[in-house]
């Protein structure tokens, strides 16, 4: 008899249990590019636990330098891995948000997204923001796409923190938001896979070590 695998047989779940188990080696294997081009094709499929499943395959590539036990050599492989995928695969996730993918899916892509961002910031924070170049080649010539003026004020509200001038218009509390995305509140963070990550990692004893 066969053993059960222990996540769905698919393609980006077996990426992922790469990453996961032996990180250096499928990176240096040279599929890496291949994958995240085939995960950014993916980025469309309208069902819940196959795009969860590329979206997890994706946050954990772009988490690798954030994570505590990433190697400098895993680290320098996902960094040049990104570099050279993250532009296609910006355009690629909004086209998917903004067309393609019910609302309820758009939560795990939009973590994607802004792990996509906050990387692009880090490492070259003057530089045309991919996010900005990917609003501008969302297709027009499509049903119910976005109209051009449509874009620019996705884009002026996604980075300019009109979020947050709308949650103070009707009398909703506004707490501090992170250096790299204004609109993404503290509170906000539970819903994120970054702090499962952060938390899975540490250990706590009494109440204070929580608040520290």
């Amino acid at each position: 008899m066969y053993n059960a695998l222990p996540i769905p047989l698919n393609t980006h779940s077996i990426n992922l249990l790469f990453l996961q188990r032996i990180p250096l080696e499928f990176l240096q294997c040279g599929a890496g590019g291949a994958a995240l081009r085939c995960a950014a094709l993916a980025s469309t499929l309208d069902h819940r636990d196959a795009n969860a499943s590329v979206m997890k395959f994706l946050f954990d590539v772009l988490y690798i330098r954030q994570a505590r036990r990433s190697q400098p050599p895993v680290i320098a492989l996902a960094e040049e891995l990104v570099a050279s995928n993250g532009e296609e695969l910006m355009c690629a996730l909004l086209e998917a948000a903004a067309i393609h993918l019910h609302g309820y899916m758009l939560p795990e892509v939009a973590e994607v997204m802004l792990q996509l961002v906050h990387w692009k910031h880090l490492n070259s924070p003057l530089g045309h923001d991919w996010f900005n170049k990917a609003v501008a080649r969302l297709p027009i010539d499509k049903p119910a796409t976005p109209t051009h003026h449509q874009c620019l004020q996705f884009h002026e509200y996604a980075l300019s923190g009109s979020g947050e001038n709308y949650l103070k218009t009707v009398d909703r509390e506004v707490l501090p938001h992170s250096p790299y995305s204004p609109d993404i509140a503290l509170s906000n963070y539970h819903l994120f896979w970054s702090m499962t990550h952060g938390l899975s990692e540490q250990r706590f004893t009494s109440y204070e070590d929580t608040k520290n």
